[in-house]
């Protein structure tokens, strides 16, 4: 399964159908659709999509599962926007609402070097000496963030 060929919007299927299994252990077409807010055959024209390109098994009427390697890419789906999700909470102290709705949009674009060294940030941020860093972070962007716009 070549990565090039997986559109953002398949992404985001593989990545409710992850999610889902992952709290229900089934899946069902209906609830695909609900997480994603579209149509019931919206839902089934894509996962007929996914099957052929072996991301997910589906009997008609029956569960949505995904194969091993729509599985790979699931799990590398959610890990790239959790990473971002934390990023955009924990270092720039966005609003929860707001760093999910970003991060959803900006795991799409997020290759898997990005995504590390992003962990990396993380974990340097959170670490050993780092936390003066995170701490004058904040106070520097509290202050800047606050300081009112210059007129143009």
């Amino acid at each position: 399964m070549q990565k090039s060929k997986i559109t953002s919007n398949i992404e985001d299927y593989l990545e409710a159908i992850y999610r889902i299994e992952l709290k229900r252990g089934v899946v069902r077409v209906k609830e695909i659709s609900q997480a994603l807010g579209v149509t019931y055959p919206s839902t089934s024209g894509i996962l007929k999509k996914m099957e052929k390109m072996d991301l997910v098994e589906h009997e008609r009427y029956g569960y949505v599962k995904l194969t091993e390697s729509g599985g790979e890419i699931a799990r590398d789906i959610v890990r790239r926007e959790d990473v971002m999700n934390s990023l955009l909470q924990t270092l720039l102290k966005l609003p929860i609402d707001k760093a999910t709705d970003i991060a959803c949009k900006m795991e799409h674009f997020l290759d898997h070097e990005t995504t590390v060294r992003l962990e990396l940030l993380m974990e340097f941020a959170h670490n050993g000496g780092s936390r003066s860093f995170l701490s004058r972070f904040h106070s520097y962007l509290d202050e800047k963030m606050t300081e009112p716009e210059s007129a143009e």
